[in-house]
């Protein structure tokens, strides 16, 4: 099935270079993904990152806990609500995601190497039009003519 070849082809790209960059940067590849999304979001809370990035809220809490003891991360308060934090990055933490983007475009030409520019164009191409799909509300109620429907109630006649 095709969503499950792209999922272990993401899963096996990842565990073949996270080691690269922890090596490299000292964070893992989705400690980088945090990183950047707090990066372009600050003041992004715990519950908007748990849900971009699809993590598990157990490892997404860990993440979190490393870029903040890393310094590469800092909480800040929500306005209007004091039992929620926004994430912004520090100077390091912006420091550590230039890193990080050089070591991922070197190793992301790595892995499109057997591509050409043609062929990578049109699978760019076709990702995105299937991540919009996937997004737009036509596609959940196409879905719902799959779902289970829901049982008719029988009737039980007790014997007499």
């Amino acid at each position: 099935r095709l969503t499950v070849r792209l999922s272990v082809l993401a899963e096996e790209a990842i565990n073949a270079n996270d080691g690269i960059f922890v090596e490299k940067t000292g964070c893992t590849i989705r400690e980088i993904r945090v990183l950047r999304l707090i990066d372009d979001y600050p003041g992004i809370t715990f519950i908007e990152i748990n849900k971009t990035t699809g993590l598990e809220r157990s490892l997404t809490s860990r993440i979190i806990r490393s870029l903040l003891a890393a310094g590469l991360a800092k909480r800040e308060g929500v306005e209007n609500d004091a039992r929620k934090y926004g994430l912004s990055t520090t100077a390091l933490g912006k420091r550590k995601r230039l890193e990080a983007r050089e070591l991922s475009d070197k190793l992301e030409a790595v892995l499109l190497k057997p591509l050409t520019v043609g062929e990578l164009e049109h699978l760019t191409g076709m990702l995105d039009r299937l991540a919009a799909w996937v997004r737009a509300p036509e596609y959940a109620a196409a879905l719902d003519a799959h779902r289970a429907k829901p049982r008719r109630k029988v009737k039980v006649v007790k014997a007499k």
